[in-house]
């Protein structure tokens, strides 16, 4: 439910929009070949927290987002989502922007915080795998510890 929530909101957010802005640097990755293993970070008690996401085709532009969610402690969880943007005719996306969300569930609470991107490294962009390196913005406080992505088997809405 969550998931069709989500990408609700996101279809009617990207058909107001030309364009999603804070572009960041993407270009080609070249090292190392990527797996999903590789993307996958530890998530105590539970087991490993691997990269979702979902995608939409619009008529002059295509949206990928992707996410992975972790535990921050009990009834908390923090979620690193990353939405790319390309138009049909290009191979990379053209822009990314980032965004971590911090749910709990006791006491209640929701923030959602811009995550500046500096660079993105795509190895993958479709149709099966996406996955790559995304470089954030060093900021005040926050980690600028690259995050790998990893995902595969996106569902996709439709223009």
């Amino acid at each position: 439910m969550r998931f069709l929530l989500r990408l609700g909101v996101l279809v009617v957010a990207f058909a107001g929009c030309d364009s999603v802005g804070d572009d960041g640097l993407v270009t080609r990755y070249s090292g190392p070949e990527i797996t999903e293993a590789d993307a996958a970070v530890p998530n105590p008690p539970f087991g490993p927290a691997t990269w979702e996401g979902w995608g939409f085709l619009g008529y002059h532009e295509r949206l990928v987002t992707v996410s992975r969610t972790t535990s921050c402690g009990d009834e908390c969880a923090r979620t690193v989502e990353l939405q790319f943007t390309n138009g049909h005719d290009t191979d990379l996306p053209e822009a990314v922007r980032g965004w971590v969300i911090v749910e709990q569930g006791n006491p209640d609470g929701y923030s959602e915080t811009d995550l500046p991107i500096r660079r993105a490294e795509i190895q993958d962009w479709g149709p099966g795998v996406f996955s790559g390196v995304v470089y954030p913005e060093p900021i005040d406080g926050a980690s600028t510890a690259p995050l790998v992505f990893w995902a595969d088997g996106l569902p996709v809405a439709v223009e």
